[in-house]
């Protein structure tokens, strides 16, 4: 973690601005009233400005704007819960006030806060230097992770809810099945449930907070922090959108140097009984390696350091033992301007402060500096340029400039924008709700600049939720009620950052990195996903507590691989429909872009079924199939049946494969219906996506599934669709050769 450093000089009375002592700032911050009284928006006291007139600016990027500017608030309505700080006398000047040390009476002058300078950044389209190069752990077996309370019970990980909340229960942590270097053994700390609604589940997540700092399972480098979290991802049957958004938020934010949660799937244990397959993952909080920004010494007074904060509708239910809290004044909720020039007004959600702050004022601060940097932004986009001041507290008029160079200065832009891509691919439900961080850090050497990073909270995206982009089109982070991913969205500027961006993504085959991530954890795992829905049987329709929150479509799985093929098309449709509007409009579904982007050349040769030789019960049937010809039917359920095709090539060759086929509603994945042979030899394809249905009946979809890559003889090749069992009707095979 950063510590801010001491400065040894004492300034005037005027340079420590909003401190614990309750001093006021200079004549052009915004005025403080007492922190007890709440000031209501339409009471809203005006920020004093310079004389000197706003400059239009003048760049073609800027958005004009009919709307008059409306000012923003003094400060937002917030409750006191600063602890006791030192009196100081009326006489006294400010710079002499002196905090007592605890081991003497000697007296020591304050930690002095100097002037915030807010430099020039220089603006980049696209963000150099990127790294791409993460890959999620995915041991062959999952490690074990057995807490044991200090008392036997299991109350500590049933009882508690989202109303009802418990401190920590004594425990000692084992990690086991792993390899040697991450085992631990009866290693000391306290385990709670934690989580907002999450928390009134069956299944509850928790958080383990070690008394010594500890390394878990190799996570983030083998990076060692007391606080570790638990995801129990009850209301998703795949078990992988948290884990999907992870991937996606290191390929986006974390190649930009930005934070994210590293992840893994464990098995847990409480008190020797088997629990379930949770994520393992690390705390959203400030530190070395997680949410990098500086904190205050311990008698600190001023506002001098790194506050990482939430945006967060659970607020109100903090409490005065809680996180401190506040809410900002969004210009008395001036609209925006959302797709298709429809108005879009913030959401009326408050914040929560994550790291440490000292006193009431340093609070008051971050409220203070927060609606100023909305403050610019939203004036910026109309035209119009503001400076946020020296001390944070006001903003004055500025000279004109281009909206990303002047914006560039008190928001990290490409951090903006990489969370917008991840929020607009996710379509999370909360999105305008909670779980959304930020952070700006003011401790001396940061660059002070709203940045947005630690991504959180993914179990109801990517189309699991009821009434929430089902359809996977459509702006859905643009036009939200978020404030921060509306503000600048609408921009030129913006919009050319998000389509740079994504052409990177594509480029670095992320998305087609994602697919086969997904198919893997299946894959490995399919058995302790299997036990997992055994403790905790939530498919089929035995969705009971989460059964109001997702739609149908969710609830009719049965597996996790049938959840997890859900996923996968959904995310497909998602990506192809984002490709039309950020990128070239190709099809992003899984490997199919791989079968479009073959090398030039390439040939496609349609093995109709009828057109090999049947064995078994295998006969050929008349219907109106996918591509209008004969199938195989009659294979349904025997392990004797199928169709061999002779393939002859001029060389040794490389070539895709796909099928054709009618897959039954509900019906198990192609590679468990039918083995593919090429030679004798049966290929197992690690990424795969589910059919689109080409036309349908009541009881088949006919679609095609694009599989993955063979290898071909010079001269005759054997190619052979055999039946494994739970099988259905079969058209043809394409073959792509290069």
């Amino acid at each position: 973690m950063k510590k801010s450093a001491y400065s040894p000089l004492i300034l005037a009375a005027t340079m420590i601005l909003a401190s614990c002592t309750g001093a006021s700032g200079s004549s052009q911050a915004i005025s403080s009233a007492d922190s007890n009284q709440s000031v209501s928006q339409s009471e809203t006291p005006e920020p004093e400005l310079s004389s000197e007139a706003p400059v239009k600016a003048s760049s073609e990027d800027i958005a004009s704007s009919e709307q008059a500017p409306v000012e923003v608030s003094s400060k937002a309505p917030i409750e006191d819960h600063s602890p006791e700080t030192p009196e100081v006398s009326s006489d006294k000047p400010i710079s002499e006030v002196s905090i007592p040390s605890e081991n003497s009476e000697e007296q020591i002058p304050p930690h002095v806060q100097a002037p915030f300078e807010f430099p020039s950044v220089p603006f980049e389209n696209l963000k150099s230097g990127a790294d791409y190069s993460f890959e999620p752990q995915m041991p062959e077996t999952l490690a074990t992770i057995d807490i044991v309370s200090e008392d036997g019970l299991n109350n500590f990980v049933t009882e508690p809810n989202r109303l009802n909340k418990w401190d920590y229960t004594n425990c000692t942590i084992s990690v086991s099945g792993c390899d040697d270097k991450y085992a631990l053994s009866g290693v000391t700390g306290g385990v709670k449930v934690r989580g907002n609604y999450t928390s009134n589940y069956n299944k509850k997540p928790l958080r383990i907070k070690f008394d010594k700092k500890q390394g878990m399972l190799g996570l983030n480098g083998g990076q060692k922090m007391k606080s570790w979290v638990l995801l129990a991802d009850v209301k998703d049957s795949s078990m992988l959108r948290n884990a999907a958004a992870f991937y996606l938020g290191h390929k986006i934010l974390g190649s930009d140097g930005y934070y994210c949660t590293d992840f893994l799937p464990v098995k847990v244990n409480i008190n020797g009984t088997y629990w379930g397959v949770y994520l393992l993952v690390e705390q959203q909080q400030v530190g070395a390696g997680r949410v990098d920004i500086s904190e205050p010494e311990d008698d600190w007074t001023t506002n001098d350091f790194g506050y990482f904060v939430e945006y967060d509708g659970y607020y109100t239910e903090e409490g005065p033992d809680g996180d401190p809290t506040f809410t900002i004044n969004y210009l008395n909720n001036a609209a925006l301007s959302g797709p298709n020039g429809r108005n879009v007004y913030p959401g009326n959600r408050g914040y929560t402060i994550k790291s440490d702050i000292l006193c009431d004022s340093q609070r008051q601060f971050a409220a203070t500096y927060l609606e100023n940097v909305y403050r610019v932004a939203y004036y910026a986009r109309n035209g119009t340029c503001y400076n946020i001041s020296a001390d944070g507290l006001s903003t004055v008029a500025a000279p004109a400039a281009s909206i990303q160079n002047h914006l560039n200065r008190y928001i990290d832009l490409q951090s903006m924008v990489d969370t917008y891509i991840l929020q607009e691919i996710a379509c999370d439900p909360d999105i305008g709700w909670s779980s959304f961080y930020l952070d700006f850090d003011m401790g001396e050497g940061a660059d002070h600049r709203l940045r947005f990073q630690a991504p959180w909270d993914w179990d109801s995206a990517f189309g699991n939720r009821a009434g929430y982009c089902e359809d996977a089109k459509g702006y859905y982070a643009y036009g939200s009620s978020n404030p921060w991913l509306t503000l600048l969205t609408g921009q030129t500027f913006f919009q050319n950052m998000v389509k740079a961006k994504w052409a990177k993504l594509v480029e670095e085959n992320v998305f087609q990195g994602l697919f086969d991530a997904l198919h893997s954890y299946s894959s490995l795992y399919e058995a302790d996903y299997a036990a997992n829905f055994q403790k905790w049987n939530h498919m089929g329709g035995n969705y009971g507590e989460t059964a109001g929150e997702l739609r149908a479509e969710t609830k009719s799985v049965y597996s996790q691989n049938d959840a997890r093929r859900f996923l996968e098309d959904w995310l497909g449709d998602r990506l192809t429909y984002l490709s039309s509007v950020y990128g070239d409009g190709a099809d992003l579904h899984c490997d199919k872009a791989l079968v479009e982007t073959a090398p030039e050349g390439t040939t496609k040769t349609r093995l109709e079924a009828e057109s090999g030789t049947l064995y078994g019960d295998a006969t050929v049937k008349t219907d109106n199939t996918s591509s209008g010809h004969s199938y195989i039917g009659n294979i349904d359920e025997k392990t004797n049946a199928g169709v061999v095709w002779t393939y002859t090539s001029d060389a040794a060759i490389k070539g895709y494969v796909a099928y054709g086929l009618a897959k039954q509603i509900n019906s198990r994945d192609p590679s468990e219906m039918f083995d593919l042979k090429v030679n004798g030899e049966t290929i197992i394809f690690p990424e795969r996506r589910n059919p689109a249905a080409t036309s349908s009946n009541r009881y088949h979809e006919w679609g095609e599934i694009y599989m993955g890559e063979i290898d071909l003889n010079e001269g005759e090749n054997t190619i052979e669709i055999a039946s494994r069992g739970s099988s259905t009707n079969f058209d043809y095979v394409d073959l792509y050769t290069f």
